[in-house]
């Protein structure tokens, strides 16, 4: 049994990780780490156990470091496993995820295995705005060739080494997190909003949930831009995000794929 556990906003690690499933041809389970996050308890003294032939995480790069929630999900886990891959999806640059993944896993006396990179279309419209589409058409096909070298990678069980000393994309992960504090409240929501609740049932991290016919923020936010990008409406907006600009999502993700799935 291979375990592949997945953090994803607007669909490129969530689509990624469903390929790679097919892809290895075995027996393969699909675990959201937003939702394995929201269990309530976890298991004994805060320590999730993972016993399987093979554990895969996939996850995006924020601000050149890994999400919140992975490194707390990282942190919790005990391994049982012969072989531990990790994969980031990343639209600008990669930056030090995958030496800080590395780093928590050897804390905890696992080697990381393999460390593979997926090319992915940029969804922090915020800072970057919305992708054209060429752009989007090279940066998928990217996304599909990585994604199946990547299979392949793990398929053979192939080993590699990561260099971990990676102090500037620490130093910009480290405040970016910082920033995750009060950044949530920076989301404006314009009357343009129907209450349809879309944005509370695609978030990942559970930081939304709806009042009064209108989406309330709280601190668990992790900044995937799930929201922004899913809502029908154009109703959220934050940066670039602007009612009349694009939004980008997976084009064959969909929001109903995250309802049950994180």
């Amino acid at each position: 049994m291979t375990h592949i556990y997945y953090f994803s906003g607007t669909g490129n690690s969530f689509w990624s990780a469903k390929q790679i499933a097919s892809l290895l041809g075995d027996e393969c389970r699909l675990f959201s780490i937003g939702i394995e996050t929201q269990k309530i308890p976890p298991a004994a003294h805060g320590i999730r156990v993972i016993a399987a032939n093979a554990v895969v995480f996939i996850f995006p790069s924020y601000a050149l470091g890994l999400p919140v929630v992975v490194r707390r999900f990282i942190k919790s886990l005990e391994i049982k496993a012969p072989y531990t891959a990790a994969l980031v999806s990343f639209g600008s640059y990669q930056g030090g995820a995958l030496a800080e993944a590395a780093r928590l896993l050897g804390r905890k006396k696992i080697k990381l295995d393999y460390a593979g990179l997926i090319p992915a279309v940029e969804n922090f419209i915020p800072i970057f705005g919305p992708p054209n589409e060429k752009t989007m058409r090279r940066r998928l096909a990217l996304q599909k060739i990585a994604t199946e070298q990547c299979a392949l990678a793990i398929k053979r069980r192939e080993i590699g080494t990561i260099k971990t000393f990676k102090p500037f994309s620490k130093a910009v992960s480290l405040m970016f997190h910082l920033g995750l504090r009060f950044m949530w409240r920076w989301f404006k929501i314009s009357n343009a909003c129907t209450g349809c609740g879309i944005c509370a049932r695609v978030c990942p991290a559970g930081a939304i949930n709806m009042g009064n016919g209108r989406p309330q923020y709280s601190g668990k936010c992790q900044q995937c831009q799930a929201c922004v990008n899913f809502c029908p409406q154009k109703a959220i907006t934050l940066g670039r995000a602007r009612p009349g600009n694009g939004r980008y999502t997976h084009p064959e993700v969909r929001a109903e794929d995250f309802y049950s799935k994180g």
